[in-house]
């Protein structure tokens, strides 16, 4: 999931009611969900904004810890995996 999901997905916030609510088209919506906070642009960030009433710095602020948690989240999936695969290969894993 990317931070502008999980942002939506909290706020109950749809694709269509951020589309309708902010004027931009729904494929502006689709692509700015599925991309990354470094890939989203300005102006779809401010209409965002206006969407659910923040600052387009208030909203900023939020998707970037929300992004922070998702990376966070991925690296400690990914070192499990290690982990599981060291072991079946036979290391001795020292926490």
């Amino acid at each position: 999931m990317t931070a502008l999901e999980v942002y939506a997905a909290r706020s109950g916030l749809t694709m269509y009611r951020i589309s309708k609510i902010s004027g931009l088209p729904p494929s502006t919506i689709k692509n700015a969900f599925k991309k990354t906070l470094g890939q989203t642009t300005i102006r779809t960030l401010q209409a965002i904004a206006k969407t659910v009433q923040a600052s387009p710095g208030e909203l900023l602020d939020e998707l970037l810890e929300i992004e922070e948690t998702i990376v966070r989240q991925e690296l400690n999936d990914i070192n499990e995996l290690i982990k599981q695969q060291l072991i079946v290969l036979g290391y001795t894993i020292v926490d």
